[in-house]
């Protein structure tokens, strides 16, 4: 370990360290070998208990209870005090309804429709324009390259706009 002494440089050399110079240049290596050996004495960390419980017992598998046959009289009827229960569960019931309700929420994007002139899928495309009160809109066109007027391989005429559908859910 290095230690650093300090001295203080006299500007016009007429004074020298004298003793009260040398006993704060001791005092402050004492403090600093002091403060070196109080870090490296540093206890190590102990676990401090708590009342809260861990997070892993939250993540434990929970074991299903074994279910074990009653001892069984030689007498199989039902006493008069016991209740038969039907077996249907009304979450059952339930079902239909909540898949339907899914399915109307994430319904499947409708197919394009087919061009007038080819009889074949459209693509859709989007209004880019920002000045127009359609930006923003789609719309189905021939899904063809451009070409002449008069050559039957080229695009058609077809133009459709997209109909925007609302998102309704049930209240049943």
């Amino acid at each position: 370990m290095t230690i650093f002494s300090i001295t203080q440089p006299f500007l016009d050399g007429s004074c020298s360290s004298s003793s009260l110079d040398r006993d704060i240049i001791n005092q402050l290596n004492e403090e600093v070998i002091d403060k070196s050996t109080i870090i490296q004495k540093k206890p190590p960390l102990k676990k401090i208990k708590s009342d809260q419980s861990s997070l892993f017992q939250h993540f434990k598998r929970a074991s299903q209870p074994k279910i074990t046959p009653s001892p069984s009289s030689s007498n199989n009827s039902t006493p008069e005090n016991t209740e038969v229960i039907s077996s249907s569960n009304p979450e059952t019931n339930e079902k239909p309804k909540k898949t339907a309700t899914w399915n109307q929420i994430f319904r499947p994007p409708t197919p394009p429709p087919l061009c007038s002139g080819h009889k074949e899928r459209c693509v859709i495309r989007q209004v880019k324009d920002t000045s127009s009160v359609n930006w923003g809109r789609y719309f189905y066109v021939c899904s063809r390259a451009n070409g002449a007027p008069g050559n039957p391989q080229a695009r058609c005429d077809h133009f459709a706009w997209k109909e925007i559908k609302k998102k309704t859910i049930s209240t049943d």
